[in-house]
């Protein structure tokens, strides 16, 4: 019996060998870091052609890296100068996850591939292009805050805030002479 190694089961099936196991693990990875959609099919599918063409794991990995390269340019062209320049997408939103995360705490899944975590990358308007276009941090804050997707008034961040305001008024109101 013959296994397709373009099927979920061979790419991780250990009669390929180390190598074309850790080849597909690299290839989910970039495809991660560049904010590809890619399934196990289309994995499947490059390893095969890859491992076809390239006697070891680094040159095929250049060659995928440079088609996700291409690919995220095209899906994201406000940030396509900085990905030609070699950075990847997952790079770019740092910021945005480290944001993310001060606002929403540490624990929060912040995943870009959801509508209203991808909002940090189309929710604002390229004025020379009119496409979709990165928000700046700022204006991610406040969607993070306002987006009632986030549930940020559940947080710790912004019930230290509500008591920071209530601690401030209830001060301004005893020094106006007003007694609770």
């Amino acid at each position: 019996m013959t296994t397709s190694t373009n099927t979920p089961e061979a790419l991780t099936a250990p009669a390929e060998g180390i190598h074309h196991l850790n080849l597909a693990q690299d290839m989910r990875q970039v495809a991660s870091d560049y904010h590809i959609p890619m399934g196990d099919t289309e994995i499947g599918q490059w390893h095969e052609s890859l491992s076809g063409r390239h006697a070891n794991n680094e040159n095929a990995i250049k060659e995928f890296k440079d088609y996700a390269s291409q690919m995220a340019q095209g899906l994201y062209p406000t940030l396509a100068p900085q990905i030609a320049n070699g950075l990847s997408t997952e790079t770019l939103l740092a910021p945005y996850r480290m944001v993310a995360h001060s606002m929403l705490g540490e624990g929060h899944d912040v995943n870009f591939h959801m509508p209203h975590f991808n909002r940090a990358l189309t929710g604002n308007v390229d004025e020379k292009t009119g496409r979709a276009a990165p928000m700046g941090l700022d204006q991610w804050r406040q969607e993070l805050m306002t987006n009632p997707a986030f549930k940020y008034n559940e947080t710790d961040h912004a019930q230290e805030l509500h008591g920071q305001v209530i601690n401030e008024m209830n001060a301004a109101m005893h020094g106006m002479g007003v007694q609770q």
